[in-house]
């Protein structure tokens, strides 16, 4: 009974709300560890309720960053800005002869996974808004390390102070990559 009690306090949306504006209060890696703790159908629903409200963050933080930076962002940078601050589903940008695919994804998957579990102070493998701005960077440094299997390019990019950015893209076609996993770790 306690589970679907859960489950039923979790779906007022009314009370997801609060709790999830107030997400940057918690522990370090509290999102991040969740998916071991919790059984998948409570995960899920936390999940679903999360993710428009780190969108909705990054989309400020966005916005924020064209209006005091005032550069010129790249065909990638803009393709990632309008993606994100239009919720597209996908966006596709060409990086040093690769055609990329930013997709939604899932919560294992792509955009939504790294934002979930990636994006925000303390969280596992942090990522920054200006991090995920700039993703073709690290295409451009053209560190390609081994990835965990023939399907996926695994790029690298060392930051110094021990961040080390991980972008791994997964291979459609020659030269065409969809983007699978971001992180600083």
């Amino acid at each position: 009974m306690l589970k679907q009690d859960l489950l039923n306090i979790l779906n007022d949306l009314s009370l997801t709300d609060r709790i999830f504006e107030n997400m940057e209060g918690l522990p370090p890696n509290t999102i991040s560890n969740i998916q071991g703790i919790v059984p998948k159908d409570i995960k899920e629903l936390v999940f679903k309720h999360l993710y428009p409200h780190k969108l909705k963050k990054l989309q400020k933080e966005f916005v924020d960053i064209k209006k005091t930076k005032k550069w010129q962002f790249d065909s990638s940078q803009s393709a990632i800005f309008n993606f994100v601050v239009n919720t597209e589903k996908s966006t596709t940008f060409t990086v040093e002869g690769y055609t990329i695919t930013l997709a939604v994804g899932t919560n294992d998957f792509g955009f939504k996974h790294f934002i979930l579990k990636h994006y925000g102070s303390g969280c596992n493998g942090e990522v920054k808004a200006i991090d995920i701005l700039k993703i073709g960077n690290i295409i451009k440094n053209d560190i390609v390390t081994e990835a965990s299997d023939d399907t996926k390019i695994k790029f690298t990019q060392n930051k110094g102070d021990n961040v080390l950015y991980t972008l791994i893209v997964k291979k459609k076609k020659h030269n065409e990559l969809i983007v699978s996993f971001f992180s600083s770790k």
